[in-house]
């Protein structure tokens, strides 16, 4: 009876010993460890909501990091007062640039009238003295410097109907040059020589032209701009480009004229259609073969 006893009481003892290492090995899962994977309530059940400020940070996040985001909005287009205000500032800045003009040219040609005054004086001086000389002379001396004085005018003439410093200095190309550029091929040397030989016709102390002062101020011009090398290809530039623009105009010009007379060619030719009729064509034909 007592081994039965002890024999139990073994047994339960066991059991609870077993029992109780298992409840001690078994430990309860954590918030922070993961639920199982096939679980769907532990999936709902065990996780975190997230926190307003993490929801925020991350939209701004890829917000700012999204490649496809669209680009700002245009600016509102201008109003009718915007618009009103720009013509007027446009208006006033072109009467501004307007007046500019008008007051430079008033200056410039209230310049050239008093070079122009200057020098119709200069020329009445050297007129007075040039007859105060001849009447001191001897009847063949004064012969001599009347002709004389008709010769420097010419030279003089020519001088002063030059538009170009190469036509002043007498080194344009000639009449039957026409395949040449006018200062290609020119050096200073020439320029220079040029100068010389006619500052010795044009000189107001040789020149007896009333003119003659100015015609040598333009000499003295051209022989500074094209006695340099630098000045010289500034200025070819500049008469090159001068030049290309006047035949673009010529051309311009010329085109309108064709068309022009054209017009008015068609409009004449259905006037004496209308009128002649069907004898038209004979009248043209017989126009044609008398011109």
């Amino acid at each position: 009876m007592k081994s039965h006893l002890l024999l139990l009481l073994l047994l339960l003892l066991t059991h609870t010993f077993t029992s109780s290492q298992d409840l001690y090995t078994r430990a309860p899962p954590s918030e922070d460890d993961d639920p199982a994977p096939n679980n769907p309530k532990s999936k709902g059940m065990h996780r975190k909501p997230p926190t307003p400020g993490a929801s925020r940070s991350s939209s701004s996040s890829s917000s700012n990091h999204n490649p496809n985001q669209s680009a700002p909005p245009p600016p509102p287009p201008a109003t009718k007062q915007q618009n009103a205000i720009e013509a007027e500032m446009e208006r006033a800045r072109l009467a501004a640039e307007a007046r500019k003009r008008e007051v430079e040219n008033e200056a410039a040609r209230l310049e050239d009238q008093q070079q122009e005054i200057m020098r119709a004086e200069r020329r009445k001086k050297r007129e007075a003295a040039f007859q105060t000389e001849l009447k001191n002379m001897k009847k063949t001396e004064r012969n001599e410097a009347i002709k004389r004085r008709k010769s420097d005018k010419k030279i003089i003439d020519r001088l002063l109907k030059s538009k170009t410093h190469y036509q002043t200095l007498n080194l344009n190309p000639k009449w039957y040059e026409f395949w040449k550029k006018e200062g290609s091929n020119v050096s200073v040397k020439q320029v220079k020589k040029a100068y010389r030989n006619l500052s010795k016709r044009i000189h107001p102390d040789k020149n007896k032209d009333v003119r003659a002062e100015d015609a040598f101020d333009m000499l003295q011009e051209a022989n500074e701009v094209l006695s340099d090398a630098e000045s010289k290809k500034a200025y070819d530039r500049k008469l090159e480009l001068t030049k290309r623009s006047n035949r673009e105009e010529n051309l311009e010009n010329a085109q309108d004229m064709a068309e022009n007379a054209f017009k008015k060619t068609s409009l004449f030719m259905k006037l004496i259609s209308k009128l002649l009729g069907p004898f038209a064509p004979s009248a043209f034909a017989l126009c044609a073969l008398i011109i």
